[in-house]
């Protein structure tokens, strides 16, 4: 393991106004009726870091009832948070490189803006 997610928040995307901190084990289980936003929790943690480098979508990932919004926000707003637990080696790696004691470096916190800006 060299990261584990243990948790996340989606906020603002698609048809999810806010949902809470989500915690994430080694199976996780999402369950709802049709349409009650279990695919778009999926989808927003997945373009947190997309494999195919897929953009975000304005037009269809920002709330349509907020669209209108959104030219005056610049996509400076969160849509993911993810916090991973971080294993020795990479804790190390992380130390080195900003020079912070190897202790804090355990966890990191990650979110994605809707104009594809990172925060940590």
């Amino acid at each position: 393991m060299k990261a584990k997610l243990t948790k996340f928040r989606v906020q603002n995307f698609r048809s999810i106004e806010d949902s809470g901190w989500v915690d994430s084990e080694t199976v996780t289980c999402l369950v709802g009726t049709n349409e009650s936003g279990k695919t778009n929790l999926l989808l927003a943690l997945w373009k947190l870091n997309p494999a195919n480098n897929e953009p975000i979508v304005p037009l269809v990932d920002y709330p349509r009832k907020k669209y209108h919004n959104y030219s005056s926000t610049n996509g400076e707003e969160k849509f993911i948070t993810a916090q991973f637990d971080l294993d020795d080696s990479v804790a190390e790696k992380l130390a080195q490189i900003t020079g912070w004691h190897q202790s804090l470096m355990k966890g990191i916190v990650v979110s994605r803006k809707f104009n594809g800006k990172y925060l940590y």
